[in-house]
């Protein structure tokens, strides 16, 4: 149950960067990804 957890934690953890990064990218187009 625990490591069922962690892997939904960190798979939402990982889908809300990535959503930031697209959001960021689009509302400041001159911004380079690191």
């Amino acid at each position: 149950v625990i490591m069922g957890a962690v892997l939904v934690i960190a798979t939402l953890f990982v889908m809300i960067n990535i959503f930031v990064d697209l959001i960021y990218a689009w509302l400041d187009p001159k911004v380079k990804l690191k």
